[in-house]
């Protein structure tokens, strides 16, 4: 029972720290994986400083940027946590925090029992979809982001395949969704989407950024498609994380945003930078730790 918090975090182990005060709740349990190239996180303190919640920590692996290797720890992280029966598993990042207290957060799930709370974009970019799944993306599990001689390779690759007539989503015969990778979702559904791993694999394998796609494909074509979340204000199937692209990619939250993020009626909120700005993640954690107490 309880909900399971399943954190991908690769940075930030101050504001990974304080995120984990704000979730540490008797009814959690917290699965962590912190990337292998972060040589800060230090797994005994960590231990130490969880007092309610149990805490499990997932075995290290080196996660790239727009890689199979993020679906793959998304996988990892809902195997581990699946093991035992959880009302609801939150996917968030190390940058997250929450909006809501552990109570507000549970009051909400106990609202919308049994629904998926997983975004689906608004509109579909065909064109996007296609330039991540339809080639073989070679090295993208090893450039990520970086436009080094191994990205300039791999484009090569895409437009020789094109040439040749390769498409691997030409006969798909499923509707292909594109969302948030970001997710609440509840134990049955997890359980679905871990039995699906041979064919997540074969089909998502050397693709580009596919953690936005593989999860809101398996969910529309399946029948739990009939409990998603709608959300009447954002008027679309919503994930309840506030996000910003509108002024940034996305955007890092400021202290000037602190009266913004207080009326938000999300549930979690992305994403904050401790050297950037960490007076606006003390004021969270206040103002949370103030409205628990009440």
């Amino acid at each position: 029972m309880g909900h399971a918090y399943l954190i991908a975090a690769h940075h930030q182990m101050e504001l990974l720290q304080i995120l984990l005060q704000l979730i540490d709740d008797e009814r959690n349990d917290i699965y962590l994986h912190v990337d292998k190239k972060c040589k800060e996180f230090e797994e005994e303190a960590v231990k130490k400083m969880i007092q309610k919640a149990k805490i499990h920590f997932l075995k290290r692996k080196s996660v790239t940027w727009g890689g199979y290797s993020q679906i793959q720890l998304e996988l990892e992280l809902l195997k581990e946590s699946t093991q035992s029966y959880h009302d609801v598993y939150h996917l968030i990042s190390g940058v997250d925090l929450p909006l809501k207290t552990q109570d507000e957060i549970y009051n909400f799930f106990d609202v919308n029992k049994g629904m998926q709370i997983v975004s689906y974009d608004y509109k579909m970019d065909m064109d996007d979809i296609t330039n991540r799944m339809a080639q073989y993306r070679i090295f993208q599990d090893i450039y990520g982001n970086k436009k080094n001689f191994l990205f300039k390779i791999d484009a090569i690759s895409v437009r020789l395949q094109k040439l040749i007539g390769i498409n691997r989503i030409k006969h798909n015969s499923e509707l292909i969704k594109k969302g948030a990778n970001w997710f609440s979702i509840t134990h049955e559904f997890a359980k679905y989407v871990i039995n699906k791993e041979e064919e997540i694999r074969k089909r998502y394998k050397f693709t580009r950024c596919c953690d936005e796609i593989f999860l809101q494909t398996l969910l529309y074509n399946s029948s739990y498609s009939t409990k998603v979340y709608f959300n009447e204000d954002a008027n679309r199937c919503y994930n309840m994380r506030y996000v910003d692209f509108q002024r940034g990619n996305p955007y890092i939250f400021r202290i000037n945003d602190e009266e913004l993020l207080k009326s938000r009626p999300e549930l979690f909120a992305r994403k904050f930078d401790y050297k950037i700005d960490k007076e606006i993640i003390f004021n969270i954690y206040n103002e949370i730790m103030n409205r628990k107490r009440r």
